[in-house]
């Protein structure tokens, strides 16, 4: 029923009294009242400088105490609420809620209890309270705690003090950063000097972010002889420093302390305090006086104060500077134009008035409100040279005035001079603002009252870009301007460019640059000593379509003459906004590269992986906001790795920008990655003076490497990539040149060009990227080395059995018909005929023991190539192959891939490396599968080869057709004789059916040799195109008797004892199977009777020295190879063969 009562109250007042007292459209009425709590006070109020209203409310009870809880209300500057704000704690002990007998404060005429309340920013609330009452004194502990917006309690603090009074003064935040700074004056009684109070005074701040109170500097201040607060006043000055004012009754007279601004380094020496400078003395002996109010002047340069002395009714205001010096003092009389004197026999003074509030004027001036006798206010509008404004409507404050509203002490004033009030009427609370006095000034010269209302300091001309002017984004200005009317020099304030947020309350505005006065290389000084330029980065007017507004700092310069530090200007004064540009954006999304502090490093290495996750996204969302962009179109990789040209540990990050597209709304919508990206590289060089160094995560980006764009490959490498490619194709050329011989295993020379490749790869990702991951480099170097390791043990082992001498194989394993010998001597003598390649191969096997397969091969015929291995050697070849593939090539494959999915900067080593580690382990998973697995038992291609003479454990030739076997020698023609000479050309069908051409001419008598001393001569068999005798194992055809004879496997009839058909039958089995041609069953048989057994080694040695002797006098030549090998070829004497053309002369 109360409630249903109150609201037709609320439509009672507003129909009947609303239009009586809004007297223009420029004055507004807001309830502020909860209507389930009416016997709400407001008891405190406080303003932020962004003109938002901080509120404390009560419900007062009989005994002048309220429940134990503080009520806030918070009012924005659009005269919206924000959410109410209310503490329950019992640390605020209950004695905190009621009036205090002794040394009560009182605040526009309300007294206070013991909780006080202060605005801080940003949005931050500072309350004090008693926490240590002294029983039976006037002393008491003070403590605090920072509140913000939420309702949370973010610190609680004890100032460590006991005080008799205290005083909170906060610092305007336009000298501080962001974080919040006051200072807390603790009034103390000296004990070494009796009737004297010592103020011991500390400077706190508040951690924006945390809301953590940290104590910077403290100092001591004597001599004073009064704490009363009628006695005292405290200011923030300038310069971000402070100023007290106290009176001294001994002295009669008011003197001035400034406290300097905040050090850069915290210090435990106590910071010394300049003065006392004497600042008023009256003329006229006087018991009482008020100071009503101190601070920044902003019509004079330096502050202003306005003292109350109410024996004579007199305001005195006093302009002075930061040196003590005094401008000027002006004395005027108050009077109340609501009471009428009484009339008297001579002129009197005027009663004194209750003065209960004083608030200054941001054009100049003061308002006053002064309490009637009937506890009505009423506000006087001051200069601060004592002219009355005097309203022709006879309201001289320009408030709603009507039966039934009453007004409180609660008054303020916005920056833009409009005044508001807390009334009451019927118990329900309003909050009254008035924006009439907005034209109001005390400064009486246009010009100056001109730039007074435009930019609230009367010592600025001009500005460019002018108020409300437009400008381009593409490309923007590099400069601003700022034009002072007099004479200035720079100072160490800030001017600071910021972008209007208009995506509602909780947005705020967006730095985008700030620097200070003595930073040279970005603000000069111009145009004799009155302009001053600041330089724009690139960055800064990056969003069309926006508006933006530039803040100078109080203190930015200087008065040259006076060195007083100047008043800035406020936020949203000096604005302007930049055009909308309708030019073609690209659409495509783009990638950078930033890197963090040493000290970032460590953080982020100190994290949890969840933790680091959540930094990275926090990451994010803070260069979002200060580029700034949708926060979906940025998102910063959780992967990172160390840059390698740093000596410190720096982390690497790679953030990915999308395009923009047509869901995002406003400037998303038309801004390209690739400008997001050019910006943020601006924005993180130069951090110190961007929103960069605002953030947590975005503080520790570093400015030295900026933001750089995501390397492109092909741009970067392209010449390695082409050189790779014509190196992929010369290898695929070789590899199908080998292939078209039959001969071997020809895939040996793609094998040895990958592994060779991935091992170069393999050393210069170690060299070049090893550091960029914490365990990337000794585990990378020990899956090389210890593969390196067991390939060169293992190779050690099996040459070392291949080149041991042995005893002969046995009897029941020799091959019939051979003669048995040492089964390494061919290995043996292979490694002696080819030492050079079988010592580089050797080596390379150290690398990978593939080196082994390859000389083992046969590719494409070569006999360096075709080293006589063991099958037991190609087993352990094998399994070593096998364990390398496991312990080598497949962690490095892993290893790789690890890499590029965890690191953020593409690079070519490991790529490339990945690509012939997996070429690597295909070839030889494909080795080991087929010789190993599909075709077992491993054998060496030396073995293989040899079987395909075996049947049956005989050594036998392969079965030919019953036909006739073909001569390896055709005649194509006989031409005509000449110089006597018989001249035929042939064709000699070698090895791989090469057809070999040759010029014979034919012997004109036999030729004998001689085997033995003791033995008949044997007549050598000939054809009409040469001489055919026997050199051990080769025979040995000739055309030409001058040139040397070329040796092949002939059986004579010296060496195997028969007659001379044996000698033919044992030329003719082995010619032709030399030479590729095939004889018949009975021709084997016949042959096989005829030659019993083997020659012995001795003989075979005798043989072969006889024929080499006769060899030089018989001679003929013969063409061997193919058209691209032609010439003869001549034995060499205890000599191995080691050219190329010789090599490819047996394939048996």
């Amino acid at each position: 029923m109360n409630i249903k009562l109150h609201f037709l109250f609320i439509l009672l007042f507003i129909t009947c009294f609303i239009p009586k007292l809004i007297l223009s459209l420029n004055t507004n009425i807001i309830s502020i009242t909860d209507t389930n709590s009416l016997n709400e006070r407001v008891i405190q109020s406080k303003i932020y400088s962004d003109n938002t209203i901080l509120l404390r409310l009560i419900n007062a009870t009989a005994n002048g105490c309220s429940d134990n809880q503080v009520f806030l209300k918070i009012i924005n500057p659009d005269g919206t609420f924000n959410n109410n704000v209310v503490i329950r704690d019992d640390r605020i002990l209950n004695e905190n809620f009621c009036i205090p007998s002794t040394n009560q404060l009182v605040e526009g005429g309300i007294t206070l209890d013991g909780i006080r309340i202060y605005a801080l920013q940003p949005k931050l609330i500072l309350l004090t309270y008693f926490c240590k009452l002294e029983q039976g004194t006037n002393v008491a502990g003070i403590c605090g705690m920072i509140i913000n917006w939420n309702n949370t309690i973010q610190d609680q603090y004890d100032f460590g003090q006991s005080c008799i009074d205290t005083s909170v003064v906060i610092q305007d935040l336009t000298n501080n950063d962001e974080n919040g700074e006051f200072l807390l004056a603790c009034y103390t009684n000296d004990l070494n000097n009796q009737g004297f109070i010592i103020i011991n005074w500390s400077r706190y701040t508040v951690d924006s972010k945390n809301g953590t109170i940290n104590v910077k500097d403290h100092g001591i201040i004597n001599n004073i002889n009064t704490s009363s607060q009628n006695f005292r006043n405290l200011f923030p000055t300038e310069d971000g420093g402070y100023g007290i004012l106290t009176y001294r009754s001994d002295k009669l007279a008011i003197f001035l302390y400034f406290i300097p601004p905040l050090p850069t380094s915290i210090t435990t020496i106590p910071t010394k305090a300049s003065g006392p400078f004497q600042l008023y003395k009256p003329t006229q002996t006087i018991s009482t006086l008020i100071i009503l109010k101190c601070g920044i002047s902003f019509v004079e340069f330096g502050y202003n104060c306005l003292i109350y002395l109410n024996e004579f009714n007199i305001l005195v205001n006093i302009d002075f500077l930061d040196s003590g010096s005094i401008i000027s003092t002006n004395e005027f009389i108050i009077s109340n134009p609501t009471i009428a004197a009484a009339p008297a026999p001579a002129p009197a003074a005027p009663a004194p008035v209750n003065i209960i509030n004083v608030q200054s004027l941001y054009y100049g001036g003061y308002i006053i409100l002064i309490q009637n006798p009937d506890n009505s206010l009423i506000g006087l509008i001051y200069s601060n040279n004592g002219i009355l404004f005097i309203d022709p409507g006879g309201n001289n404050w320009q408030m709603p005035i009507d039966v039934g509203l009453f007004y409180t002490g609660n008054l303020g004033v916005f920056t833009n001079n409009t005044i508001w009030d807390i009334g009451i009427s019927q118990g329900i609370l309003y909050l009254i603002t008035n924006d009439l006095l907005t034209n109001y000034s005390s400064n009486v010269n246009d010009e100056s009252k001109n730039n007074l209302l435009a930019f609230g300091n009367s010592f600025v001309d001009s500005v460019n870009p002018p108020i409300g002017s437009m400008i381009d984004t593409n490309p923007s200005p590099t400069t601003i301007s700022i034009s002072f009317v007099n004479l200035i020099e720079l100072s160490n304030g800030n001017i600071s460019i910021w972008q209007s947020s208009n995506s509602g309350d909780d947005t705020q505005d967006i730095l985008r640059q700030s620097f200070s006065g003595n930073q040279l290389e970005f603000v000069n000084i111009e145009n004799d000593n009155k302009t001053v330029t600041v330089q724009v980065l690139e960055s800064t007017f990056n969003m069309p379509g926006q508006q933006y507004y530039v803040k100078v700092d109080n203190g930015f310069v200087k008065d040259l003459r006076t060195g007083q530090d100047l008043l800035g200007i406020r936020e949203n004064r000096w604005n302007f906004n930049t055009n909308i540009t309708t030019q073609d954006i690209s659409t495509g999304s783009s990638s950078t590269i930033v890197r963090l502090t040493p000290e970032g490093t460590n953080y982020f290495r100190s994290l949890s992986s969840s933790n680091q996750e959540q930094f990275s996204i926090q990451m994010s969302e803070e260069l979002s906001k200060i580029i700034p962009i949708d926060p979906s179109r940025l998102f910063t990789s959780k992967h990172y790795q160390f840059d390698p040209t740093t000596e410190l540990d720096q982390l690497l990050f790679r953030m990915d920008v999308k395009g923009p597209n047509s869901e995002l709304i406003g400037v998303d919508s038309i801004i390209s990655s690739e400008r997001v990206a050019r910006d943020l590289n601006v924005l993180i060089r130069f951090k110190d003076y961007t929103g960069i160094s605002k953030g947590d995560s975005s503080i520790m980006l570093d400015g030295t490497f900026g933001s750089e764009p995501t390397p492109d490959l092909w741009d970067k490498y392209r010449f390695i990539l082409i050189g790779v490619a014509i190196g992929l194709a010369i290898l695929l050329f070789l590899f199908y040149w080998a292939t078209k011989s039959k001969i071997g295993r020809n895939y040996v020379i793609f094998m040895f060009a990958i592994i060779l490749v991935d091992f170069g790869l393999d050393v210069a990702f170690i060299i070049v990227h090893g550091h960029d991951l914490n365990w990337l480099y000794p585990t990378t170097v020990v899956f090389l080395s210890f593969p390196i390791l067991i390939n060169s043990i293992a190779t050690f082992m099996i040459i070392t059995r291949e080149t041991k001498i042995s005893k002969p194989e046995n009897n029941d394993k020799a091959i019939p018909g051979a003669p048995q010998r040492d089964k390494n001597s061919d290995f043996r003598d292979w490694w002696l005929k080819n030492t050079k390649t079988a010592l580089f191969f050797v080596l390379f096997s150290s690398i990978d023991i593939e080196g082994l397969n390859i000389i083992s091969s046969g590719y494409s015929g070569y006999k360096r190539f075709d080293a006589p291995v063991s099958d037991e050697s190609a087993k352990i070849i094998l399994i070593i192959n096998g364990i390398v593939k496991f312990l080598e090539d497949i962690p490095q494959f892993i290893i790789y891939v690890i890499y590029l999915v965890n690191t953020v900067i593409p690079a070519i080593i490991p790529i490339i490396a990945l690509s012939t580690c997996s070429v690597v382990i295909v070839l030889k998973s494909t080795t080991i599968l087929g010789y190993g697995i599909f075709c077992p038992p491993p054998r060496s291609h030396y073995s293989v080869k040899k079987s395909k003479l075996l049947i049956n454990g005989e050594y036998k030739p392969p079965q030919q057709p019953s036909t006739p076997p073909t001569p390896p020698f055709s005649s194509f023609k006989e031409p005509p004789i000449s110089n006597g000479n018989i001249i035929s050309h042939k064709t000699l069908f070698g090895r791989n059916e090469e057809k070999f051409k040759l010029k014979t001419t034919p012997s004109k008598k036999p030729v004998i040799i001689n085997v033995s001393d003791e033995g008949p001569e044997k007549e050598i068999r000939y054809s009409n195109t040469g001489v055919i005798g026997s050199t051990s194992e080769h025979p040995i055809i000739s055309d030409d008797p001058g040139q040397d004879q070329e040796e092949m496997e002939v059986i004579d009839s010296s060496v195997t004892g028969g007659g001379e058909g044996s000698s033919t039958g044992g030329y003719q089995t082995r010619m032709f199977e030399q030479f590729g041609v095939e004889i018949s069953p009975q021709q084997q048989e016949q042959q096989q009777q005829q030659q019993p057994e083997p020659p012995s080694p001795q003989s075979t040695s005798s043989i072969r020295s006889i024929v080499s002797g006769a060899v030089k006098s018989i001679s003929g030549s013969i063409g061997r190879g193919s058209n691209k090998r032609k010439g003869s070829q001549g034995s060499r004497k205890g000599k191995g063969r080691d050219d190329d053309d010789q090599e490819k002369k047996d394939d048996g």
